[in-house]
């Protein structure tokens, strides 16, 4: 299957613009031939990672979302540029590196040189 992508988003750093990070993700997902499930875990995958970097100090760009579906896996990136002495460590808590755990096969958080960014990626289920 040929992947789709990349896809790119660049959102306004807002708490009710992850919807459409989410619901791109679901798209690809499903394209992708994910089960109902399988888009649903990216969809909270992503919308999890997108509120860590937003809650990780004072946006001062765009929130930058890139999606590729590529033949084994989907891939999620994610960038936010922070103000200068905003930015706090990624909290994360444990209810969320479960729930990531539960719905997606990798990820990780940072804060660093004044960004915040994320990576994710879910495993595409084997072809029957």
């Amino acid at each position: 299957m040929t992947g789709i992508g990349p896809v790119e988003l660049s959102l306004p750093p807002e708490s009710r613009t992850v919807r459409i990070a989410r619901l791109v993700a679901g798209a690809i997902a499903d394209e992708a031939g994910f089960d109902f499930d399988g888009v649903e875990d990216l969809r909270i995958g992503v919308g999890e990672m997108c509120f860590a970097v937003l809650e990780a100090g004072e946006p001062s760009g765009r929130l930058e979302v890139r999606l590729v579906q590529l033949a084994d896996r989907i891939e999620v990136s994610g960038h936010l540029d922070l103000a200068p002495d905003s930015a706090r460590p990624p909290e994360e808590t444990s209810l969320m590196t479960t729930l990531l755990g539960a719905v997606v096969d990798g990820h990780s958080v940072e804060v660093s040189d004044g960004a915040a960014s994320f990576t994710l990626h879910k495993l595409r289920p084997p072809e029957t």
